[in-house]
């Protein structure tokens, strides 16, 4: 049972059957004392007076003591059979050869009344069963307990059910807040409404305090990564300048130097050029959390773009002794940024390359595919390298993680090619996933909407 509003509407229930059941056992007038023995005693009196008019005129003579409008009496032998009167309520012989053979007062419930009897005897000494009938005084009870009416059961119904929503709409409003902020939104904030402001039940309890919290740690949360970006972002642009400056510097050096200083210094360019690549990384990254959306979107040939992309990225497999297999379907068309998203699709085939194992495949597929949600072209990047934790699947996605915790330059890059790529899809309004594929490797699949739209406007 997942939803709050339905354990608050079953506990609420629950409490109100406990309140009914406790009222039954230890708040009807049978379980007060003197009430079961002034009961007790006039069943009594009846029933002497019952046995005598049957005695001396027959049935029809009995007048009870106990006379009530709607109760009726009834007059049996210790064996079970009716002498006056008669019923045929189950298990009533039983019941009556039980009252016979006790000295108390029984009772026995029906749906709609309940039956008393009590054992008496004539002046001879010969043993009769008194039995009164008598319908509930309640139209509410059933088999004796007292149940709320229909007019009590919707009132107190609708008052709980409104009285759920009310505390969980705002849980719920809190959930969807919580997700947006994880999905990268951090301006998105609760916005509880102006009436919890000024109304008295929403003016300073707790859910109202708890909305107001949250909206601050999320204003604190964004003030925080803000800065963190902008800082990024100027210290790649400082370390640009003086990383050209260097460059021109070991040009010249390397002109006036001889082939043992030339080592060094082709070691100082290589560590240079490694600091470039990452400042460039830096600076991609730091654009793509800027976009909110993307600017002049336009239709791309996806199938021709992706074509294009693997004939370039073949010569990078065939340096590294690795090979590119695609099977690419046709007319899959896109709208958004061509160049966002051949970096995106570049990264994810470059990531490939290097975790694959000298002599390994990459395999590259274009598909298109009908969803819930409408038609997409699913991108799959298949590697034949080690794969990856499946509870660290989601973290490859993140900037600056890496599996291998080690940095070795020969393990991998700097764990932004892939968070670059995540950014990129989901400025697309599409998504990307991870997953180890069977035998080894990893599997990046990229989903984009699929513009069928577009294509009838450029076929016709």
């Amino acid at each position: 049972m997942r939803s709050l509003t339905l354990k608050i509407f079953i506990s609420y229930w629950i409490a109100a059957a406990l309140v009914i059941i406790t009222f039954n056992v230890v708040g009807t007038p049978l379980h007060n004392p003197e009430f079961s023995r002034a009961l007790d005693t006039l069943l009594r009196t009846s029933a002497v007076a019952s046995i005598a008019n049957y005695e001396s005129a027959g049935c029809p003579g009995r007048t009870p003591v106990l006379a009530r409008a709607n109760s009726s009496f009834m007059l049996a032998n210790d064996s079970g059979s009716f002498l006056c009167g008669d019923n045929h309520d189950a298990g009533v012989q039983d019941f009556i050869v039980h009252s016979a053979a006790s000295t108390k007062m029984s009772r026995k419930r029906y749906v709609d009344h309940e039956l008393f009897a009590i054992s008496a005897h004539d002046q001879a000494g010969h043993p009769y069963v008194f039995i009164m009938e008598e319908p509930y005084a309640q139209p509410g009870k059933i088999l004796g307990v007292l149940t709320p009416s229909y007019t009590t059961v919707g009132i107190s119904g609708v008052c709980t059910f409104f009285l759920a929503l009310l505390l969980t709409r705002p849980i719920r409003r809190l959930r969807w807040a919580a997700r947006e902020i994880a999905s990268g939104k951090l301006e998105t904030r609760v916005d509880w409404g102006s009436r919890s402001k000024s109304s008295v039940i929403g003016r300073h309890d707790e859910i109202n305090g708890l909305v107001h919290d949250f909206n601050h740690m999320a204003d604190r949360l964004q003030r925080l990564v803000g800065a963190q970006r902008l800082l990024l972002r100027d210290v790649s642009h400082e370390l640009r300048s003086p990383l050209a400056r260097l460059s021109i510097a070991l040009e010249l050096v390397r002109a006036r130097s001889n082939e043992d200083v030339r080592r060094d210094l082709d070691r100082m360019e290589r560590e240079s050029a490694r600091i470039n690549d990452l400042v460039a990384e830096l600076l991609s990254l730091s654009l793509m959390e800027t976009l909110e959306n993307v600017t002049k979107p336009m239709v791309v040939p996806l199938s021709e773009l992706l074509e294009d992309l693997i004939f370039d990225a073949t010569y990078e497999a065939q340096n590294a002794n690795r090979k590119i297999r695609s099977s690419i379907a046709r007319d899959c068309f896109v709208c958004g940024d061509p160049a966002l998203i051949r970096r995106a699709i570049e990264n994810v085939i470059r990531n490939a390359i290097h975790y694959s194992p000298t002599g390994g495949v990459v395999t590259v597929s274009l598909t298109s595919e009908q969803r819930a949600e409408g038609a997409f072209s699913v991108i799959q990047v298949v590697d034949e390298g080690p794969g990856v934790p499946e509870d660290e699947l989601d973290s490859i996605l993140l900037p600056f993680y890496r599996v291998d915790k080690s940095r070795n330059l020969l393990t991998g890059g700097f764990g932004i090619g892939l968070s670059i790529a995540a950014r990129a899809i989901r400025l697309h309004s599409g998504a990307i996933s991870a997953r180890n594929r069977v035998g080894g490797g990893l599997t990046l699949e990229l989903s984009l909407p699929l513009r069928v739209a577009e294509v009838a406007t450029m076929s016709a």
